[in-house]
Order: C-alpha cells, then structure tokens, then sequence
C-alpha cells in the first residue's frame, strides 16, 4: 500500500509539471492533493510489462517510480488505442482535482461569478422594489378605501340634509297653510265684526245722543285697530309667504344642483374605479410577466454559466491533452473536433446571450412602460383627490353661505318673533282699555236700566193713584146718578162701562121725565160734566202712561238686547284675540324649537367641517408619503437601471474575454 501510495504521489508530481505553465500560482494547492487511486499504477504496471518487462504482475505491491523514470518509459512505449484512451482518462481523473482546486483559486477574478452575484443582488433588489411596490399599493388601497368612507359619509351627509330641507319644506307648508288658514277665519272674523258693528249703529242710531256718540267713537277706535290689525297681519303674511317661496325656490334650485353634482361625482368615481382596476390588472399582468421573464432570464444565465464552466474544465482539459498528446495524430483530430463542437456551442451560446439581451432590453422597456403608467395612475389619482378636495371646499363653502343665510333667517325670525310679541302685548293692552270701556258701558246701562226703573215705578204709582182716583170718580158719579135717576139703579153689580152703556141708552127716557127740581138737576149736570171731563183726563193721561211705559219697555228691551249682543261681540272679540295669542305662542314656540335646531345643526355641521379638515390634512400626509415613497422608488429604479448597465458591461467585458480565449484556443 505505501509503494501504491508513492506510484500516485509521482503520477501527482508529473501531472504539477505538465500544468505548470498553464496554473502558474496553484502548484502548492496541487501537491496537498492525495487522492488514493488503485487502478492508474495498475494499468500504468501493465502497460510498463507490455512493454519492457515479461515477468508476472505483482497486485499487491506496486512499483515505486521516479516521476523522470515514469516520463521516459511512457513516452518510449507504444499504446493502442484503448490503452491510450485509458490514460487519457485517468490522466484528465487526476486533472480534475487539480481543475477544482484551480478555479476555487480563481474564483475572485471569474466574471460569471461576478454576474452572478449581480444578479443575485439585483434579484433582491428587485425583490425590495416589488415589496415596495405592493406595500405602495396597499397604502394606494387604503387611501381609496379611506376616499370612498369619506364618499359615504358626504353622501349620507346630502342625505341627512336632503331629508332636513324635505321636513322644512313640509314644515314651511303646514305654516303656510295655518297662517292661510288663520288668515280666512280672521277675514271672517272681522267681516262678522263688521256686521256686527253695523247692527249695533243702527240700534244705537235710535238711543241716547250720548252713548250713540261714545260708541261711535269706540267703534271707529275698533275699526281703525282692526284695519291696522289686518293691514299689519296680512303684510307680515305676504312678506313671509314670499320669503318662504324665495327659499323654496333657492333650496329646489340647490337640491338640483347637488344632485346633478352628485351624479357627476358618483360618473367620476366609477369610472376611475374601472380604470383603476383595469390599470391595476395590467400592472399584475406586466409584474407577472416580468417574473417569468426575469425566471426563465436567470435559468438562461445559470446554464450558460455552467456551460461556460464545462467549457472552460474542457478547454482545460484540451490544452493540457494538447500538450501531453501532440504526437498522437488521432487525439489531436478529436481534439480538434471537439474545438469546433465548443466553438459551435459557444456561437449558440453567443446568440442565446444576444436574444437574452433583446429579453433584458424588452423586460426594460416593459419596466418603464409600467413606470409611466404607474405615474400616470399617481397623476390621475392625484387630480381626482385635487378634484374632490375642490368640491369639497365648494361644498363646505356653500354650506357656509346656506348657514349664513339660515342665521339671517333665524335673526329675522326671532326678530318677527319679538314683533309679535310687542303686538301681542299691545293687543293685550287694547284688550284690557276695551274691557275697562266695556264695564264702563254695562255700568252706564246699570245707571240708565236703574233709572228707568225709578220710572217706571213712578209711573206705575201714578198709574194706581190715577185708577184710583178714576175709581172714586167713577163711584160718585154712580152714586150721585143712581140718587137722581132711582131707575138706573140695578142690584146686579155692573162695571163702570156697562153702566154708562145703559145711561146712554136710557138717558133720553129719563130726560123726557118731568124734572122734580131745576136746581138739582143743573148742579148734577155741573157735576156729570165735570165728572166726564175729569174721566177723559185721567183716561188720556193713563193713555200716556201706557205709550210711556211701553216705550220704556221696548228702549229696555232694546238696550239689553243691545248690551247682550255687545257682551256676546265683546266676548267673542276676547276669545278671538286670546286664540290668536294662544297661536303666536305656539308659533313663537315653533321658532324657537326651529331656532334651536338651527343652532344644532350649526353645530354639527362644524364639527364635520372640522372632521373634514381633519381628514383632509390627513389625506394630505398619505399624499405627501406617497410622494416620498414614489421618488424613492424612482430612484430605485434608477439605481436598478444603473446596475443593469454595469451587468450588461461587464457580460460584454465577459464575451470580449471568451472570444480571446476561442481565439487562442483555435
């Protein structure tokens, strides 16, 4: 085993002295090589016997020999072809040891190595720029996702809004239709207060001058404050009939336009959206094919690579048959042979560089084509952000001039609000001077009913005195002719006119008698007349008595029914202006109510023109990020671009070398 061990060791030597001039520096590295091989001596013992030595072989102890004494019986010995082709193998065995350790050596100056960790950094780095560009997309994705909740939010803002001036403008037509409403009843009212009115000057046309004239001038009072009532009332009326349609017409006018701006808006966002999508799907596409270009690219690099190796291992491995073998005719042809199939080869490799070249230059071209597109998509999402920031500023501005408006409004109402206050007092005023007129009329009827009474009582005491008197007249003349004229005297009880019915019928009888005495007769005619006269006196003035109180009667009836119809006007003229202040309470209640809620809603609507500019400085931060994020991107890429030109020099620096080498070999 040791002399085996010594055959290998000068095998070894010899194969250091052959490659010396090609390896040059790698000499120590070939003699620490001891790789055992049984079969070289082997064959080398049974060529040597062949030749020079007849006697039997000894396997188990091979001969020790001198590398110069190995030399000489090998290039004085004749092999066949077999035998030769048998050294050639173990000789290039040996040499691919001493290959290996050749290019470790090597392996700094080797420019496929160099590329190869090109590559390999530029494969991470375009790793890095994918894990950019994705997380740049997530951070573009959320943005949209933040520009569409934004979206949603404005949207169900228009909403809340659109239901708010729906509401006011059922609101404002309920109003319009109390106040018509009220405004009818107080036509009728006033018309009914008229009719009344006249009524009353035409029963007090035929009163007292007095009271005629104080209530003449209380209703020409009455109907001055009721002019100016209804001239104040259906002023205010129409002034706030043609505000309120003014305001209906700007808020239609505004809900037209928002929508027809909504619509645009929703238009753009979709189709963004689709253009996005589609953007973002060819961008997929592109970043996919890219990958597969720069995949099959790599795999393309790591065969020439090896390629490249083999050729360098056979070129290797030629040179040093070359060198060892120039006598044998048959090697150099194969040798030659195997030169044209390399040279062959390294054409096909050659134009397989030049079409992976044309693959770089279009994955280039793609690459920019993708970086434009990707700038036109920043562009594009930065004028629709531009574009939603703009109306949004119009719309807050809008919603400033609406709020603005709507303060006014609110001022103005609460300044109505106050205006009918003061004429609420005011009527409360003229209410209680009417009331004070009314107890200072139903006192003075007291006074005149209590006068009319006395009166009447008077009368009525008259009137008994007078029938009275009439009855004791009545007695005496009955008497004083019953005592003249026995025969008229009847025990039937008769009434007065009776009795002078018979007197008249039997008067003429009666005078044709012969008179007892003319003295008697004469003073009872005297007293008949008197009698008669006195009778027709107290008859006409009972006569008097009965038109006086018949007319004080019918001036009582008249003056209460006066009284009663002017309690009922007054009444009514009480309820009326205490419902029509019980209305501008809940009128005012109402404006307060709607002064309140406009003052939350300009609340609210602060608070989203704060969480908007909150919003906004935000999407001005991502936007300003993002920037940031594409220029380092841009200049990624730059440095990538630059990378690729120093690769794409150095494989030409690489072809160059190859060449010279091809050209040295032939």
């Amino acid at each position: 085993p040791n002399q085996g061990k010594k055959v290998d060791a000068s095998v070894n030597q010899g194969k250091k002295a052959e490659s010396a001039p090609i390896q040059g520096k790698n000499a120590d590295m070939v003699q620490s090589q001891d790789v055992p091989k049984q079969e070289a001596p082997a064959k080398k013992k049974s060529g040597s016997k062949k030749k020079g030595e007849p006697g039997p072989p000894d396997s188990d102890s091979p001969l020790y020999l001198p590398y110069k004494t190995l030399v000489s019986t090998v290039g004085s010995m004749v092999f066949n072809e077999g035998e030769a082709q048998r050294l050639i193998e173990i000789l290039s065995e040996k040499a691919g040891v001493i290959q290996d350790t050749w290019h470790k050596a090597t392996q700094k100056g080797d420019p496929v190595a160099i590329l190869k960790r090109q590559l390999e950094e530029k494969e991470k780095l375009l790793a890095a720029e994918h894990e950019d560009a994705a997380v740049a997309k997530s951070k573009l994705r959320e943005l949209n996702k933040e520009l569409a909740a934004e979206k949603a939010k404005a949207a169900a803002g228009e909403a809340k809004v659109k239901k708010q001036l729906v509401a006011r403008e059922q609101e404002i037509t309920a109003v319009q239709a109390r106040m018509q409403a009220s405004y009818r009843e107080h036509v009728k009212e006033v018309q009914q207060l008229q009719g009344k009115i006249r009524t009353l000057q035409e029963q007090l046309e035929n009163g007292p001058n007095t009271q005629l004239a104080r209530l003449q001038q209380e209703n020409s009072i009455l109907r001055d404050a009721l002019n100016q009532a209804t001239s104040q009332v259906e002023s205010k009326q129409n002034a706030e009939l043609a505000k309120l349609r003014q305001e209906l017409s700007k808020v239609s006018k505004e809900l037209v336009e928002k929508s027809e701006a909504a619509r645009q808006e929703e238009q753009q966002r979709k189709a963004l959206e689709t253009k996005t999508a589609a953007f973002e799907k060819q961008i997929l596409q592109l970043q996919a094919a890219h990958k597969e270009s720069e995949e099959a690219l790599q795999k393309r690099l790591d065969e020439v690579s090896r390629e490249l190796c083999r050729s360098q291992s056979s070129h290797a491995s030629l040179r040093a048959d070359a060198e060892k073998a120039q006598e044998q005719q048959q090697q150099m042809a194969e040798l030659h042979s195997k030169l044209q199939a390399s040279e062959a080869e390294v054409k096909s490799k050659r134009e397989e560089l030049s079409g992976l070249h044309g693959q770089l230059k279009e994955a280039r071209a793609e690459n920019s084509q993708l970086t434009e597109r990707i700038r036109s998509i920043e562009a594009l999402l930065e004028a629709g952000q531009a574009r939603d920031t703009q109306d949004a500023q119009a719309s807050q501005v809008e919603q400033q001039a609406r709020l603005k408006e709507l303060e006014s409004q609110v001022w103005c109402l609460e300044k109505e609000a106050a205006e009918l206050k003061e004429a609420v007092e005011q009527q409360k005023v003229k209410n209680n001077d009417l009331r004070e007129k009314n107890w200072k009329a139903m006192e003075a009827l007291a006074s005149a009913e209590r006068a009319c009474e006395e009166k009447l009582r008077s009368l009525i005491q008259a009137k008994e005195e007078s029938e009275k008197q009439l009855g004791l007249t009545e007695a005496q003349t009955k008497e004083a002719l019953s005592a003249l004229l026995p025969s008229l005297s009847s025990s039937t009880p008769q009434s007065y006119t009776e009795w002078l019915q018979e007197l008249r019928e039997k008067g003429p009888e009666l005078l044709r008698q012969p008179p007892a005495s003319t003295e008697p007769s004469s003073e009872l005619a005297s007293k008949l007349r008197e009698a008669e006269e006195a009778q027709s006196n107290l008859q006409a003035e009972c006569d008097q008595y009965r038109t006086i109180l018949a007319e004080t009667e019918g001036m009582l009836k008249d003056l209460q029914k006066s009284v009663e119809e002017e309690e009922q006007v007054w009444k009514a003229k009480v309820s009326a202006t205490e419902e029509e202040l019980q209305k501008s309470r809940v009128t005012v209640k109402h404006l307060e109510d709607i002064v309140e809620k406009l003052r939350g809603e300009l609340e609210s609507s602060e608070q989203v023109r704060e969480h908007t500019s909150h919003l906004e400085a935000e999407l001005e931060k991502h936007m300003v990020a993002a920037s940031a994020e594409c220029q380092s991107y841009a200049k990624e890429v730059a440095g990538l671009r630059q990378l690729l030109l120093e690769s794409q020099s150095q494989l030409d620096i690489a072809k160059s070398e190859a060449q010279k080498q091809s050209n040295e070999l032939a």
